[in-house]
C-alpha cells in the first residue's frame, strides 16, 4: 500500500510540481534548497497536485479489495430484504444541500434495489411492510 501511495505521489509531484522525486536525498543543496530555490510552483499547480491527490485517495477509498467483504455482502449478510427496503423507502427522500452527497445517496438506493431484485421487488415488500 505504501509503494503505491508513494508512487502515486512522486507522479503528482512530478506532473504538476515539476519535482524530479520526492525521496530525500538526505543533502539540503539537493533537498530544501533545490526544491525552494529552483523549483517555483504557482498556486494553480499546487492546487492541481492536491487535487490530484485528493482524487487517487478517494479512487483508492473506493476501491474494495479483492478479499475484503463489500459493503452490499454486509447488507445482505445483516438486513433482511424487509429492512432494506425500510432503509431504500427512508433514503429516498432524503436530500442536502450538497449535490455530491445526493448522487451518492441516489447511487446507494440504486444499488440496494438491484440488491433487492429490482424496484417491483422493493415495492411488494413496501406495500407488505405498510410503508
Amino acid at each position: 500500500m505504501t509503494t503505491t501511495i508513494e508512487t502515486t505521489l512522486a507522479g503528482i509531484a512530478k506532473e504538476h510540481l515539476g519535482f524530479e522525486t520526492l525521496a530525500s536525498r538526505r543533502h539540503e543543496d539537493l533537498d530544501l534548497h533545490y526544491a525552494l530555490n529552483h523549483r517555483t510552483a504557482s498556486v494553480g499547480a499546487v492546487r492541481n497536485a492536491l487535487r490530484a491527490a485528493y482524487r487517487a485517495g478517494r479512487a483508492d477509498a473506493n476501491a474494495a479489495p479483492a478479499n475484503a467483504t463489500t459493503l452490499m455482502d454486509s447488507v445482505r449478510e445483516n438486513l433482511s430484504p424487509e429492512a432494506v427496503a425500510c432503509v431504500v423507502t427512508h433514503l429516498q427522500g432524503a436530500y442536502t444541500n450538497t449535490a455530491e452527497v445526493d448522487d451518492e445517496v441516489r447511487w446507494f438506493v440504486a444499488e440496494l434495489v438491484t440488491l433487492l431484485g429490482g424496484t417491483e421487488r422493493h415495492a411488494q415488500l413496501v406495500d407488505a411492510l405498510g410503508l
